[in-house]
């Protein structure tokens, strides 16, 4: 019996710390839990504009032609319709200032020809697009492939091309930023911090009001971008709303497991 009622002493002179670590833990998440759209591509198969709950739009390009398979959105240069997702709070302008986010995941099966062409990008509410991802073989070994960032219509592969060549196959993390009063396109491959490496587009343009995101199918005058699936995209306000902090999961799990692991004593 005194064993038990130490036990209970020392479960409730710690459940006020654990509550305070968990709840510190959880605010620290809702506070980077303002991303203004997300997107797992969990559809049904086939065409993802009309999809029951789909978030997107047919803007271009052949009809139900951009489609889910297996919860993964399938993007070709052998297709053309493009497709966009209207950001909740939209416009953006560039006299508001601040940036866009936007963090997706792609594995590309088939590479890019010839120089490539960009396949997801910002739009405004016509034909400005800013903050274009292309991928290109340009400058990468036999049977890889490059990514890059441009904004305006004479950007290409290498804007801003990133040195590191990529592989069929694999799944990487991109994140893209938009900074709406200076027209700056950045992108990075598989970050973890915002202060990790990454390039800027290096052609000049003006900036534009946002209204949304989009991916893009094309083999532009033979310059295709290849196929590739896309999956986990988030769309915010600031790099952690696309890259949540390794720390703040961490601190979560940690307070949560506290919670029961002094409940279990």
């Amino acid at each position: 019996m005194r064993g038990q009622r130490t036990n209970d002493n020392t479960q409730r002179r710690a459940w006020p710390t654990l509550c305070r670590v968990a709840a510190f833990a959880l605010s620290a998440v809702a506070a980077h839990a303002g991303e203004l759209l997300s997107d797992t591509f969990s559809y049904s198969d086939g065409p993802i504009v009309g999809a029951a709950g789909s978030l997107w739009i047919h803007h271009s390009g052949n009809s139900a032609e951009a489609n889910v398979a297996e919860g993964q959105l399938q993007l070709t240069q052998a297709e053309t319709e493009d497709i966009s997702a209207v950001l909740p709070g939209a416009p953006f302008t560039s006299a508001g200032g601040g940036s866009l986010y936007a963090g997706f995941t792609l594995r590309f099966d088939t590479l890019p020809t010839k120089p490539g062409t960009y396949f997801a990008h910002f739009k405004n509410n016509t034909t400005g697009f800013r903050a274009r991802v292309f991928t290109s073989t340009l400058n990468a070994g036999a049977g890889s492939f490059r990514l890059g960032i441009g904004n305006g219509t004479d950007a290409d592969a290498n804007s801003g091309q990133i040195a590191t060549d990529l592989t069929l196959g694999l799944t990487y993390s991109l994140v893209v930023r938009y900074d709406l009063s200076t027209a700056a396109s950045t992108l990075w491959l598989n970050p973890a911090v915002e202060s990790d490496p990454s390039v800027t587009a290096a052609d000049a343009s003006t900036p534009i009001d946002v209204t949304a995101f989009a991916f893009r199918q094309s083999s532009e005058s033979g310059n295709g971008m290849g196929g590739l699936v896309v999956d986990n995209l988030r769309l915010g306000t600031t790099f952690v709303d696309v890259v949540p902090e390794p720390a703040t999961w961490a601190l979560l799990v940690f307070g949560l497991g506290g919670f029961s692991l002094a409940r279990r004593r």
